[in-house]
């Protein structure tokens, strides 16, 4: 149980802090969002010509003369100029707010010929206003006009006319807006302020040209993409669904590949999103190596890495872009091939030197090939040469890694000095501060980075945290409680769920923590996590009745192959799940691999890896150990106690208060006589 436990949160969660907190590097895009020909095509076949609208409107009222018009064009050339799309949207403000701006400005430049002239006069207007439109200011010019236009009133034609403009005119503001986000790596935290309110604006413009025409995969495509960064992931499936079914046969090949591509990022089981990505490299097999990146990316995390070192290798054949070769080095360290990943990874980075976001990246990866010395080297280097916060906290983490606890929390604190909101740093003292038991100044360093924390995901993640250490303590009940707390506000959330099954196991609470594990692998039946726990409680619970070998087999065997078979504890669940089957035989062969494995890496939990094989030496299954129920149940008995006591003391100061009050009140009666 040690073995699980330990590795549970801590070293995870440093390991994964130091990920997210890494600066990313982005691979060389192209510009990837589709023209707006497509559509315009088809709206200019369903729309009558321009032209006939003029002669339409010419018949109906007197047409300013082209010396007015031309008049007003350079009046307002240079205005347009300035204000383009430099329209300025606050933070907080929604679609409506953004809409309300784009029409003020509108309205504003429009001026008195949106007011003195005719319904066709208007459609004059916006007819040449989307002819010669440049920027969003005059997309929203041609809407409101043809807004005004129908409202003052068309005939059929003319109105119908006013209407396929309309669609055009949101149609081209819709995808200029929708390719603003368009980089399928794009940085959130780095976009302007106000972009939900433009995101939500295209939105709304993109929704009234599908009710118009469905079918047309540009559209959806930009639709889709906008509905991932409203975190609504269905209709985005569904609108990426639309793109890849809507492209005709006449091309459109990037438009059917970024769908399929962003198709995949949906899916959270990596085996359902490959087909998406080998159908993507079917139709653009050499134009996007970053497909191969991705490729790569998902077979590793299905465990099937030596197909993707073939997938990463094509990508090599056709990019010289040195990302792939560190993904390929990464891939290699993932099949323990540790010297040619650092021999590529070198290779890869020669000409970086002065690239501060590739040498932290380079330090991260001698990190995680253990080569501590090397990635210390570096960052010192860094720290001399930039000085920044990031930098003390990335060697902070590597310090933290090899136990060096009084010069991580140093770097920690020195990151803090200079950035007191770098919630990695603060999270990185927790985490040192967990490492040496030092639960109380670890409870007051996660709640101080609950309060900082600015998304929902980083006061989630603090929460976890802050239960783990509690439940550290021997205090079970409130910890529990805490994150059950959290899973009513959304029951199927794999973080608290995780953390419950996996206290519930650390506390000997094996029929809890078998139905939660169970609910895990029912939202991801290829969580290797998840998989190995629950194979170790199905394959070594001292409890017969929560004990099943067959699927502990089962569920050590899919950890082990998803993690090519290299993790020494992974290994380790899977030999007891041997054992527990009466095959003692594969049982020591896998137990030895674990502790090689282990010995190689220096695994603190060598010692117990040993102990589990001389069970399987003596053809013994392995059983859990009871200590820790032992411990849990004395513990439980103490919270008892201490509450019993705090309640005796609070009804000992009642009656000392009572029995003080009855006194004064005596003493008072007998001055009054």
């Amino acid at each position: 149980m040690s073995r699980i436990w330990k590795g549970l949160w801590a070293v995870v969660a440093l390991t994964s802090m130091v990920a997210a907190s890494s600066a990313s590097l982005a691979y060389a895009q192209e510009e990837s969002a589709p023209a707006a020909s497509e559509v315009e095509q088809k709206d200019e076949e369903n729309a009558p010509a321009a032209s006939e609208v003029e002669q339409k409107g010419e018949e109906n009222a007197p047409a300013a003369s082209e010396n007015e018009q031309k008049d007003e064009e350079n009046a307002s050339e240079n205005e347009q100029k300035d204000k383009g799309d430099a329209i300025e949207f606050d933070e907080s403000e929604s679609q409506d707010d953004v809409n309300a701006a784009l029409d003020e400005a509108a309205e504003s430049e429009l001026g008195d010929a949106a007011k003195s002239n005719s319904p066709e006069e208007l459609l004059n207007l916006a007819t040449e206003t989307k002819l010669t439109a440049s920027t969003l200011l005059d997309l929203t010019k041609v809407v409101s006009l043809c807004n005004k236009a129908e409202k003052l009133g068309l005939d059929e034609y003319n109105r119908e006319y006013a209407r396929q403009l309309r669609i055009s005119a949101q149609l081209d503001r819709g995808l200029a807006i929708a390719q603003l986000f368009m980089d399928p790596e794009l940085d959130i935290a780095q976009l302007p302020r106000g972009w939900e309110g433009l995101r939500d604006s295209a939105i709304a413009d993109l929704k009234t040209v599908v009710e118009e025409n469905p079918d047309v995969a540009a559209v959806q495509l930009g639709l889709g993409r906008l509905y991932m960064l409203s975190d609504k992931p269905e209709e985005a499936k569904a609108a990426f669904d639309a793109a890849i079914n809507g492209v005709d046969d006449s091309g459109e090949v990037q438009v059917q590949t970024l769908a399929y591509m962003f198709r995949a990022d949906l899916e959270s089981d990596a085996k359902l999103a490959i087909p998406y990505i080998e159908k993507a490299l079917e139709i653009c097999p050499t134009e996007e190596p970053r497909l191969y990146a991705l490729y790569t990316e998902y077979l590793a995390r299905c465990g099937r890495v030596d197909e993707a070192l073939k997938a990463i290798d094509k990508g090599i054949e056709i990019s010289d872009n040195p990302e792939f070769k560190k993904q390929k080095a990464r891939v290699l360290v993932m099949l323990r091939r540790k010297d040619e990943a650092r021999a590529l990874y070198d290779e890869a980075t020669k000409d970086a030197a002065d690239n501060l976001v590739a040498q932290i990246d380079k330090g991260q990866f001698l990190a995680s090939i253990g080569d501590q010395t090397g990635a210390l080297d570096l960052f010192t280097g860094l720290i001399k040469k930039f000085d920044g916060p990031g930098l003390y906290f990335f060697r902070g983490a590597v310090y933290a890694d090899m136990k060096d606890y009084d010069k991580a929390m140093a770097d920690a604190n020195q990151a803090l000095r200079r950035d007191g909101n770098l919630l990695p740093a603060l999270r990185l003292k927790g985490v040192v501060y967990l490492q040496q038991e030092k639960y109380d100044d670890a409870i007051r360093t996660f709640e101080q980075l609950r309060r900082k924390a600015k998304t929902d995901e980083e006061k989630l993640e603090a929460t976890n945290q802050i239960a783990f250490v509690i439940s550290k303590q021997g205090h079970y009940k409130r910890a529990s409680e805490m994150l059950k707390k959290e899973l009513e506000k959304d029951p199927k959330n794999v973080e608290i769920l995780r953390s419950l099954a996996d206290m519930e196991l650390f506390y000997g609470h094996w029929g809890e923590a078998k139905r939660i594990y169970a609910e895990l692998l029912e939202i991801d039946p290829e969580d290797t996590g998840v998989l190995n726990n629950y194979s170790w409680l199905l394959g070594t619970c001292p409890d017969d009745q929560y004990r099943d070998a067959a699927l502990a087999l089962e569920y050590g065997k899919k950890a082990a192959e998803g993690t090519q078979y290299t993790k020494a504890h992974i290994l380790s669940t899977l030999a007891a799940a041997y054992a527990e089957n009466g095959d003692f035989e594969s049982a020591r062969s896998w137990a030895q691999k674990g502790v090689d494995i282990a010995t190689e890496d220096n695994d603190e939990n060598l010692e117990d890896l040993k102990k589990e094989l001389e069970s399987y030496k003596e053809n013994k299954p392995w059983r859990e150990t009871t200590e820790i129920m032992t411990e849990v149940e004395e513990d439980e008995k103490a919270e008892e106690k201490a509450e019993e006591k705090t309640e005796e003391k609070t009804e000992e100061k009642a009656e000392e208060k009572t029995e003080e009050k009855t006194e004064e009140n005596a003493a008072e009666k007998e001055e009054g006589v």
